[in-house]
């Protein structure tokens, strides 16, 4: 990383700060499914028996690496504060390693540009009917930052430390399970650059990785039992899981029900889809561009088509799941929004394409900066009036919440 501070990290530091100048209600999402508030059930009372959803509680406590997260900054605020930096420091750890990430795979001028779009991106910040309480949130914040050191293990001398803490947060990360399945984009893009750069041992990139994921494990375990009695928290939260789908997709006829969706619906089913789609369908050309080319010798098509590779896999892998695991996994807002990791980083390769293709100069780079800033409104949604009733409400109910803690506790 560089030793001096970057500019570029202040601008991104500013962005969600004018976005609350603009309208404070831009950090809640619409009221609607009762998960987020389950788990906020956890944040306030992370070490007692919550006999909640129908006995559905071993399912939801299985988010241990997000709701001990939450816990402990409730431990520490009030729910008002809390939630602001709950918000934030998640907010802030997804788009600073996303512009690590890119900064080290490209320039300061790609990664600066494609993690303000990251921060303009309205699924990114509010995913569609869940609060940020919901567990996506957290999770794809651990899935960047493990990005993040997969790359720098790629690149710079202290690699076993890198991977280590790569695996750390991947483990974090795979409390939402869908991250699970993108461990083959992760090994890729780190193989990839790796091969490209520093060339380390894939063995000892593994052990590293390993011992990483199997200590934060072994810890989140012990705190799972300690909380709940429940040790084998992601076996517990994998069937539940296949369970859900079952139960979601059939009724007593055998019949599918509308909560699944074929894929040829999920084209216009999910707001955030066509994006998902409209980057697959530019990768693949991409790639194929590379191929017909001959362009694998250069490295910096090289590295792209390690890249587009990764979120190419990531896509098809909902596609399957979709497909014929019934999973969802492309037809609502909110089981799209983990792969947005690997979304963006192809973004970034598009934009260096176009970047890569022109003049670099400072002219063509203001109007960049300019266009960016002309489309925030549009982009955020921090505009729209459903979201410019939420704040008090939201505020309304945490209170309620916290009395009722408070008096749970005098009893």
């Amino acid at each position: 990383m560089p030793a001096r501070l970057d500019i570029n990290i202040l601008i991104l530091i500013l962005v969600p700060i004018v976005f609350s100048l603009s309208n404070v209600d831009w950090i809640y999402g619409t009221p609607g499914m009762s998960d987020h508030w389950i788990n906020y059930n956890f944040f306030q009372d992370f070490f007692h028996d919550q006999n909640i959803n129908n006995g559905q509680f071993p399912y939801k406590f299985t988010r241990v690496s997000h709701l001990l997260y939450g816990y402990l900054i409730h431990k520490i605020f009030s729910p008002i504060p809390a939630y602001y930096f709950y918000f934030f420091s998640l907010f802030y750890l997804s788009t600073i390693c996303f512009y690590v990430i890119i900064s080290q795979l490209f320039n300061k001028h790609v990664a600066i540009i494609t993690s303000i779009m990251l921060c303009c991106y309205t699924h990114f910040h509010g995913s569609i009917s869940f609060e940020s309480m919901y567990q996506n949130y957290s999770c794809l914040a651990y899935f960047m930052a493990s990005l993040m050191f997969a790359v720098l293990a790629a690149k710079k001398p202290q690699y076993k430390l890198y991977l280590f803490l790569s695996g750390i947060f991947y483990a974090s990360a795979i409390h939402q399970l869908l991250y699970a399945s993108y461990l083959p984009s992760l090994i890729i893009i780190y193989a990839g650059i790796n091969y490209i750069n520093n060339k380390n041992s894939l063995a000892e990139s593994i052990k590293w990785f390993a011992l990483g994921a199997i200590a934060i494990t072994i810890v989140f375990s012990a705190i799972s039992y300690i909380a709940q009695g429940m040790t084998f928290f992601l076996f517990v939260q994998s069937l539940q899981s296949l369970f859900f789908i079952e139960v979601a997709t059939l009724d007593d006829d055998k019949n599918i029900l509308l909560y699944w969706l074929p894929l040829w619906k999920s084209l216009w089913a999910a707001k955030s889809g066509w994006l998902v789609y409209l980057s697959a369908v530019a990768g693949i050309l991409a790639i194929l561009v590379i191929l017909l080319q001959r362009k694998l010798k250069e490295r910096y098509y090289l590295n792209s088509f390690f890249l587009l590779i990764g979120f190419e896999i990531a896509f098809l892998l909902h596609v399957i799941q979709h497909a014929f695991g019934r999973a969802m996994s492309l037809g609502y807002d909110y089981m799209i929004y983990p792969i947005l990791p690997l979304l963006f980083i192809s973004i970034a390769v598009f934009y260096s394409f176009l970047s890569k293709n022109i003049q670099q100069a400072n002219g063509n780079r203001l109007v960049a900066y300019a266009l960016l800033i002309s489309i925030l409104p549009l982009v955020t949604g921090i505009t729209k009036p459903i979201e410019q009733k939420t704040s008090h409400w939201m505020y309304q109910q945490t209170l309620k919440i916290e009395n009722f803690f408070n008096e749970k506790g005098i009893q």
